[in-house]
């Protein structure tokens, strides 16, 4: 996973006026795949918490290597999430 700089700012921001200390990252099974799924979080004293790029993460052990093509960027205050691994969803009837 990689956060920008820009995107770090916005994160550091949400988090204080959430009164979260760091993202949580996990996957999600859809009809459509796996897909990661991200949360603001209050990590646990017994909680392993890296840093990406400064901002504190925890990652379910299942996520690291599909986070690996996730970046977090920032465009005009809000935040995306680049995926080079996202699922097709063309064929699926949500």
């Amino acid at each position: 996973m990689r956060i920008t700089d820009n995107a770090k700012i916005v994160l550091q921001k949400v988090m204080l006026e959430n009164e979260r200390d760091c993202l949580w990252v996990g996957l999600q099974e859809t009809c459509c795949g796996t897909s990661i799924s991200v949360a603001l979080a209050i990590a646990a004293e017994d909680d392993k918490v890296i840093e990406i790029n400064g901002v504190p993460v925890i990652m379910q052990l299942e996520a690291v290597e599909r986070a690996d093509s996730i970046e977090i960027d920032e465009k005009d205050g809000q935040l995306f999430f680049n995926d080079t691994q996202a699922a097709d969803c063309a064929n699926c009837s949500h």
